[in-house]
């Protein structure tokens, strides 16, 4: 059965307000009624007339005062001015009202008059508007008439002078008073707080001045108040009274889980405020959501996410989350989406895969934000096993010639056999191997060109993984020089490029002796000089003896091999010297000191020289 919530109305009643009207002649305290409507009527107080002293002089009249009520303001009447001869005769001007509704100002007084009596009457006072007229002007010695309340100005006052040479009587009519002005306002239910306080001034009229024709006095001013019932309303057939509240509904129900939006109406003079219609509200029975339709792939390979998608619809209009039971054993192992609900109807998707092969059955529920749920709806998938996949890494992609080793790494999946090969081909990678599975496999490679490894791996189901490393192959750059030929006397340089590509290169001419090859020298090398040693002598220059008297020659004696010539050369005596390798020569008659040079030019242009000195025996004379 549906279970309703109804909301019924709620009737706040108001203090109760009635009709009734209060007067103030004097200042006071006013407290608010409760009212429908209260209108507020101001006078200002008037002015009194002038005052008359014979027929020369106006005596000037006494304004009233202001009246008021909570900013409603109405002005007395202004006073006429004193003066004399033509002066003193104009009207008072009457009060100035604000704040109301309406704001009239106070009727000014007439005109005075001074003239052979009774041609001279006094001025009337100023009428207040809506309120009382002013005191009428006189002709003769008789009393001034004072204004009407509310307001009125007073009237001017006579005076009479006798003139005994022409035998008349002069009169001077004073002016009269203005009146007090009049506002009027009307307050709306609540514009005035009801038992609250409000200060009443009423202003006063003008005193009739001291004169011997005194003015009128001006009328003092009044407030009036009046208030009335205000209208009833209607709401559904029913009455509510003015000032009072009744609860309305924007609906007259809402699905469950929704709270029903309501308002206060309340009467104010006939017009019932907001706008809702309706008495009462009710929220219905929470219902399940409807079981979720799925969608996605019927089959597939193992260890391979697919996406499946999932709708459901709420007859609450709630939001809705989706239960996963991915392996069928009643557990919720996901919700889609992870966190909060979507919208009704609002389809959600998630992912998974299935590590095993052959039949899998998942299921799911509707589940709404108030946790009703849905019934099971189930799924079937049927999955086959993986394709293998293969992982194949190298410790390098280039080698160079002589390096150590490059290590091959490779793993699989769902792989049953292994199987390597090469391009070109490679004896030290062909042929079955171990599948890599659950641990990787290393093996050693030692290129001897650019070679590319491929390992192919097979399963169950095709295809086949294959996975391949390109190995690029290069050679130290190097140049060695070695020697060929008759003789080994030609230089050979062979040159070996990165790229592997080899070089050789023969020099010409060979080298001549005493000039020869010797491997890793790009150049002809030249021999050592060697001192030949004969019987006593080293082969370097010597001089024996190398100590003889003054006019006496010596032997020099020298013997170098590998060397292209030698000169031998004294710096005193023998300057011309004597050439050859090898030599024993006696030398001239030496007077002194002298050194002989023995000076070789090498093979390779260069000069080996050394020197031997030949020293004169001292002589002692006796004396």
């Amino acid at each position: 059965m549906k279970r309703v919530l109804l909301i019924g109305v709620l009737v706040f009643l108001p203090q109760v307000a009635l009709a009734g009207s209060q007067t103030f002649t004097s200042s006071g305290t006013f407290i608010v009624p409760a009212y429908g409507t209260l209108t507020v009527e101001v006078w200002g107080g008037g002015a009194s007339g002038g005052g008359s002293n014979g027929y020369v002089t106006s005596i000037a009249g006494n304004s009233g005062t202001q009246s008021s009520f909570f900013g409603v303001v109405a002005g007395g009447g202004i006073g006429p001015a004193a003066g004399t001869g033509s002066g003193g005769l104009t009207g008072g001007v009457g009060g100035i009202a604000s704040g109301g509704d309406t704001n009239t100002s106070g009727g000014a007084g007439s005109n005075g008059r001074a003239d052979f009596c009774p041609y001279a009457p006094s001025g009337a006072g100023g009428a207040s508007p809506n309120g009382g007229a002013g005191g009428a002007g006189i002709s003769a010695a008789v009393p001034s008439n004072p204004g009407s309340a509310p307001g009125g100005g007073g009237g001017g006052g006579l005076g009479a002078q006798y003139q005994p040479g022409q035998g008349l009587w002069y009169c001077r009519g004073a002016a009269g008073g203005g009146a007090g002005a009049y506002s009027k306002k009307t307050y709306a239910a609540g514009a005035l707080t009801p038992g609250s306080s409000v200060t009443v001034t009423v202003g006063s009229g003008g005193a009739a001045p001291s004169a011997a024709g005194p003015g009128g006095a001006g009328a003092a001013g009044r407030v009036t108040l009046t208030w009335a019932d205000a209208a009833s309303c209607t709401f559904n057939g029913s009455t509510v009274a003015h000032g009072a509240s009744v609860t309305a509904y924007q609906t007259s129900s809402v699905p469950y889980g929704s709270s029903c939006v309501s308002e206060n109406r309340t009467c104010n003079s006939g017009t019932l405020s907001g706008s809702y219609i309706y008495g009462s509200c009710s929220v219905a029975a929470q219902l399940p959501p409807a079981a979720p339709t799925i969608t996605g792939p019927t089959s597939g390979i193992t260890k391979t996410s697919y996406t499946y998608t999932f709708r459901s619809t709420d007859p609450d209009s709630d939001t809705l989350r989706y239960a996963i039971d991915w392996d069928n054993n009643g557990s919720i192992d996901e919700y889609v989406p992870a966190l909060g609900y979507v919208p009704s109807g609002t389809t959600s998707s998630t992912s998974h895969s299935w590590n095993s092969s052959n039949t899998q059955t998942f299921k799911a529920l509707a589940q709404d934000s108030n946790e009703a749920t849905s019934g099971w709806a189930s799924y079937t998938v049927n999955m086959s096993p993986n394709a293998p996949t293969v992982l194949f890494t190298t410790s390098s992609y280039s080698y160079t010639q002589g390096n150590s080793p490059i290590t091959l790494t490779w793993s699989s999946s769902n792989a049953s056999s292994c199987t390597a090969s090469a391009s070109p081909s490679a004896s030290d990678w062909n042929g079955a191997k171990a599948v890599g599975n659950p641990a990787a496999v290393t093996a050693q490679v030692t290129p001897i060109r650019a070679t590319t490894y491929t390992i192919t791996c097979s399963g169950t189901t095709a295809p086949a993984a294959t996975a391949s490393i390109p190995v690029t192959y290069s050679c130290p750059a190097s140049i060695v020089y070695s020697c060929t030929g008759a003789g080994n006397a030609t230089i050979r340089k062979t040159e070996v490029s990165s790229a592997c590509a080899t070089t050789i290169t023969d020099f010409t001419p060979a080298c001549l002796s005493p000039r020869y090859c010797q491997a890793g020298n790009p150049q002809c090398i030249d021999p050592t000089p060697i001192f030949n040693p004969v019987g006593s002598f080293s082969g370097h220059l010597q001089a024996a003896p190398s100590l003889i008297r003054k006019n006496n020659p010596t032997t020099l004696h020298w013997n170098v091999s590998n060397v292209t010539s030698c000169t031998v050369k004294g710096d005193v005596v023998d300057t011309t010297g004597w050439s050859g390798k090898s030599g024993t020569q006696a030398t001239s008659n030496i007077l002194s000191r002298t050194t002989y040079t023995l000076d070789c030019l090498k093979t390779d242009n260069t000069h080996l020289r050394e020197s031997t000195v030949v020293n004169i025996v001292p002589v002692f004379e006796e004396k």
